[in-house]
């Protein structure tokens, strides 16, 4: 059980530093309140995970500082590339994407081929 999750100031408790290095346990206490999270940015931009989680929940898009730490996961990168489309330019996480075969086909399968069809049926549209 969290107990810093139960706490109405938990940044009052004893050792919270310590959470700091401990990104994903940090992000479990404050996920609700997205100006605390927007506070921890930086803590944020040190794990895989979070930084997903914050790109997605909190900043809607591209989150730049978190990027080499999204690299470092291939799953959480094709996660980021499927659900950002500017972040598909970015090459260090197409690079983490095609490290991995099974990431690989799902990014191909799911984002590409899908952007493939949605041009088309955009030129059909038009004729």
């Amino acid at each position: 059980m969290n107990l810093y999750k139960l706490h109405s100031n938990p940044e009052s408790l004893a050792n919270f530093e310590k959470l700091l290095e401990m990104p994903e346990l940090l992000w479990e206490i404050f996920k609700h309140d997205k100006n605390k999270l927007r506070e921890y940015e930086d803590v944020w931009a040190k794990d895989a995970v979070t930084s997903y989680e914050y790109a997605n929940r909190v900043v809607d898009g591209r989150f730049e500082k978190g990027e080499d730490a999204i690299a470092t996961e291939p799953q959480y990168a094709y996660f980021y590339a499927r659900d950002f489309s500017e972040a598909r330019k970015v090459k260090k996480i197409e690079d983490a994407i095609f490290s991995d075969p099974h990431t690989a086909f799902m990014y191909r399968e799911n984002v590409l081929k899908q952007g493939l069809l949605d041009k088309a049926k955009n030129l059909w549209k038009k004729k």
